[in-house]
């Protein structure tokens, strides 16, 4: 006679409750008196949000992961390069600064999360080089203690960005326009060759514009559209870029990967939003967290995107796993 059932397909974190009841040929008992449990796995993986380089040392600040599988997170493993250099005391700490390292060396970062029964996999990963000296400033308006100082001079240095004169500024609060958006994601696929159309897609933006070459490409590439409008769309070159286009325009340019939402990340992104899908790639990419709120973030797609902000969405695409670009 068997006395013991193991029930599959249940959902870690969920908790069940079971009774049992005895059958024989008379009938069967009515139900035994419930039990309840909750199944448990292994937690879901952090997002690696930062790593910040300094002399020796590179600071690390990651996101608790979605699902913790049921059981509270207990500890968070570091790996640099693969190897495991720490495990905060805690499921409570988010961050931890990994010293010892070599000034010019790069290295790669990724955190696990650990609960009663297993770990997590890998998180995405960060890269950061310590340098012994502090960094001399690209532009006027952005200093080393500015919150987006690393990702904006990375634009300068890998020729995403070369800001306004004189200066030069980088002007990190202004909202992006469409047409520097055009120029940035241009730059950030390597300046491809391509060719003038003999004829403009958009009706306001005409061969004289600065950035013909680059809002053609990306009407080639068919990252953007326009607006409809008779005889032809319009781009809007001028107006700002507002963070529901900005997550649209990346998607495309990563190549449109094969992606299926599983959840619904941020508070004021429902799945009837016209860009919920590339807004949750952008999550699951780490490259948005959104900002902080209860009981969601909030990704606000109707809000302009600073030049401040785009630097980091910039290069976390461009880090990002699968990307293409």
């Amino acid at each position: 006679m068997t006395t013991a059932h193991t029930v599959t397909g249940l959902t870690n974190g969920q908790a069940d409750t079971f009774t049992v009841r005895a059958v024989n040929v008379a009938g069967e008992s009515a139900a035994s008196s419930g039990v309840v449990a909750t199944p448990v796995g292994a937690p879901g993986a952090p997002n690696l949000t930062a790593a910040t380089p300094g002399d020796g040392q590179v600071a690390l600040t990651w996101a608790a992961p979605s699902s913790n599988g049921g059981s509270a997170i207990t500890a968070y493993r570091v790996f640099d390069d693969g190897a495991q250099v720490h495990q905060p005391p805690n499921g409570s700490t988010l961050s931890h600064t990994v010293t010892g390292l070599t000034n010019g060396e790069a290295s790669t970062f990724t955190v696990r999360a650990v609960n009663a029964l297993d770990e997590s996999e890998d998180s995405n990963q960060r890269s950061a080089t310590p340098s012994a000296l502090p960094p001399t400033p690209t532009f006027v308006d952005v200093g080393v203690t500015h919150p987006f100082f690393d990702e904006i001079e990375w634009m300068a240095s890998e020729g995403i960005s070369a800001g306004f004169q004189p200066g030069p500024t980088y002007q990190p609060g202004a909202a992006v326009s469409r047409q520097a958006m055009s120029a940035f994601m241009y730059r950030l696929a390597g300046s491809p060759t391509f060719p003038d159309p003999p004829a403009a897609t958009f009706g306001d933006v005409s061969a004289s514009n600065t950035s013909f070459t680059e809002i053609e490409w990306m009407a080639s590439e068919g990252i953007t559209t326009g607006t409809p409008a008779s005889p032809k769309p319009l781009y809007k070159p001028s107006a700002p870029v507002g963070r529901s286009a900005m997550s649209a325009f990346m998607y495309r340019l990563a190549g449109e990967p094969d992606f299926t939402p599983s959840q619904v990340t941020f508070g004021d992104v429902a799945t009837t939003h016209p860009f919920y899908e590339p807004i949750e790639w952008m999550a699951s990419e780490g490259i948005t967290t959104g900002t902080a709120a209860s009981p969601k973030p909030l990704y606000k797609p109707a809000s302009a995107v600073s030049r401040g902000a785009m630097s980091a969405f910039m290069q976390r695409l461009a880090d990002g796993s699968g990307v293409g670009v």
